[in-house]
């Protein structure tokens, strides 16, 4: 783990994501998000890692495939790779603090740190004021949204919403395209 940095905060949620660890297997992730954070993402899924959420306090809602489900205080969920879902957030009155474990699958280091790479410098760079994004938290531009969906295609994570296929061809063309013209989805202090 060598990040320059080992937190972010997500600027539409107000959440605090610290990487505690990363490793040749995995990685794990500590977030703290105040009361109401809860913010709808995208459905998603990873190919090549599972991840476990540990409620340490507070309470989350997730989805797994079409279930949406409370994930209560000392509390785990599994979320099995190739299932999508949607990770836990804090749609409570309260603050939520869990945390995340990731064991890859077939997957390596090198993923899951350009996946964390994207996230955090997708956060970072929109705290700045540096990147827009919409509500489902993807970046407005285009260009800057291609290439990050090549690194994170590449990575074995996709939207669990649109096929597959369909995303790696506009990674292989669209997102090539855009890190040809310098759009690249990872900050250096998050490489």
């Amino acid at each position: 783990m060598d990040f320059a940095e080992t937190s972010v905060v997500n600027p539409m949620t107000g959440t605090r994501i610290e990487l505690l660890d990363l490793n040749a297997v995995g990685g794990r992730l500590r977030y703290e998000s105040p009361p109401g954070a809860g913010v709808e993402y995208a459905k998603h899924v990873h190919l090549h890692w599972e991840e476990t959420f540990d409620m340490i306090s507070g309470q989350g809602e997730y989805q797994l495939g079409r279930d949406r489900k409370v994930l209560g205080e000392g509390e785990t969920v599994v979320l099995p790779a190739g299932v999508p879902h949607v990770h836990p957030t804090n749609h409570g009155s309260e603050p939520m603090v869990m945390e995340q474990t990731i064991v890859a699958k077939g997957g390596s280091e090198a993923s899951i740190r350009a996946t964390f790479g994207v996230l955090f410098s997708l956060f970072d760079w929109h705290g700045q004021g540096k990147l827009r994004r919409n509500r489902m938290g993807y970046p407005m531009n285009p260009l800057h949204f291609a290439a990050m969906g090549k690194v994170l295609g590449d990575a074995g994570s996709f939207d669990g919403m649109v096929p597959i296929a369909a995303q790696r061809f506009t990674g292989a063309t669209l997102g090539r395209l855009a890190m040809a013209l310098g759009y690249d989805p990872i900050d250096p202090k998050w490489k």
